[in-house]
């Protein structure tokens, strides 16, 4: 059986940069998530686009990202050791997400990143879910909602945060 995966990206703005990456694997309990150092070519005045409202809702800052992101590579190379082969992704956004993970590839990897399937069975807003703009939970509750568990999820996401 193919192994099934949801992947949850943050972002610096709808066009910016991947500045975390969340995976939950569908029929588990448990999700990776890794802050994302920006490379310097993304802190360039002409390329860096850090929005003020994104950074307010997930609530990552520059300087956390600086002092506790891993580099692109490393974020890669983790992210590829825990899918493995062949597995597939879900995301409940494919094209937003899909290109913020481009964007990590292509100063991470020299390979091509893996593509984004869209889901019917994850709605892009679930009925009556907030999202915590934080990619592991985010990615978790979406991978419950793929393995077809109910909602019901935003107590266990506060206390995986605190």
């Amino acid at each position: 059986m193919t192994t099934r995966y949801v992947i949850d990206i943050e972002a610096t703005s709808f066009l910016g940069h991947p500045i975390e990456i969340g995976w939950a694997r569908v029929g588990a309990e448990t999700y990776e998530s890794y802050l994302i150092k920006p490379p310097a070519e993304w802190r360039e005045p002409l390329n860096w686009d850090w929005d003020p409202a994104a950074a307010e809702i997930h609530g990552i800052t520059l300087d956390e990202l600086i002092r506790d992101g891993l580099p692109p590579d490393e974020v890669i190379r983790r992210f590829e050791a825990a899918i493995g082969e062949g597995a597939i992704l879900y995301s409940d956004a494919p094209a937003f997400d899909g290109n913020w993970l481009e964007k990590l590839y292509f100063v991470g990897s020299a390979k091509r990143p893996p593509r984004l399937l869209r889901s019917p069975l994850i709605p892009q807003h679930p009925p009556g879910y907030v999202p915590l703009h934080r990619a592991g939970p985010d990615a978790l509750f979406l991978a419950r909602l793929l393995n077809g568990e109910p909602p019901g999820f935003l107590d266990l996401c506060d206390s995986l945060l605190s």
